[in-house]
């Protein structure tokens, strides 16, 4: 019920609800559909998420993961696995302690983990192209690219115009045009006394009104 609240999930267009996944494209909430929770998959569901399996050892293998889980506690890293969870250990945590905790990118020590993980939000953060959430390193960002959007590459497209971009920054920096002073001005037909709420109605307007054919 945790994820189900959370921002990230809830502002994604598409969502399995069984097992709380979102997706931006329709076509990989249908991939995920299809692999997961298709009758045709297996006959044994899981009956905390209603993914389905092939075999009862498989099932039992993905249920304990519901229940069971390993916490850094020099961190807020949490895994499923136990030979993950060791591996994070001895990559991450290797020069650390409980009250000096080395930032992985820089010189920076902190006390806590808090102290770290703030440090790391304000200095270290990256940004998703495709999405714009930030993430605390370069290892999540792909974690969630491959979660979320399946390493699909996608275009912003504006709903006022159709121009796609390849960001969310540059498609918020184009939608500010359209709200400009200027870009009302220019959508302003003298001629019918008409505030049009942008430039690419108004040129549909003089298409579409002979009144207007000598102005195109």
């Amino acid at each position: 019920e945790e994820k189900r609240n959370q921002p990230n999930y809830m502002k994604l267009p598409f969502k399995c609800d069984m097992c709380v996944l979102g997706f931006t494209k329709k076509e990989n909430y249908y991939y995920h559909m299809e692999k997961k929770h298709d009758v045709n998959v297996g006959p044994y569901i899981c009956p905390t998420c209603s993914i389905r399996f092939t075999t009862e050892q498989l099932l039992e293998c993905h249920r304990k993961k519901h229940y069971l889980y390993y916490r850094c506690h020099l961190c807020k890293y949490e895994t499923t696995e136990i030979k993950t969870a060791w591996t994070h250990s001895r990559s991450k945590h290797v020069n650390d302690t409980e009250d000096c905790r080395h930032c992985e990118c820089c010189d920076f020590v902190a006390t806590t983990s808090e102290e770290l993980s703030e440090h790391m939000k304000a200095e270290h953060s990256v940004l998703c192209n495709e999405c714009g959430e930030k993430f605390k390193g370069p290892d999540t960002l792909k974690s969630h690219k491959r979660r979320i959007h399946n390493g699909v590459k996608r275009e912003f497209q504006c709903d006022i115009c159709s121009r796609a971009f390849k960001t969310k920054s540059r498609l918020e920096s184009h939608m500010a045009n359209h709200n400009s002073t200027i870009a009302q001005k220019l959508a302003y037909c003298t001629s019918c006394n008409i505030q049009y709420k942008n430039i690419y109605v108004y040129r549909n307007h003089l298409r579409t009104s002979a009144n207007h054919a000598d102005q195109m």
